[in-house]
């Protein structure tokens, strides 16, 4: 079995998969925001 060594592995596709939610998620939630005032101010 191979040695573990603390900070040697590359990690660079799970950094980006986690930017790529993240950034996913933030837009989401401004859509949905947006979507609410929409209907708070237009429905009736």
């Amino acid at each position: 079995m191979a040695e573990y060594k603390h900070g040697e592995m590359d990690i660079e596709v799970q950094t980006k998969t986690f930017e790529g939610f993240m950034r996913f998620t933030t837009w989401s939630v401004i859509c949905i925001l947006a979507f609410l005032v929409f209907l708070a101010i237009f429905a009736r």
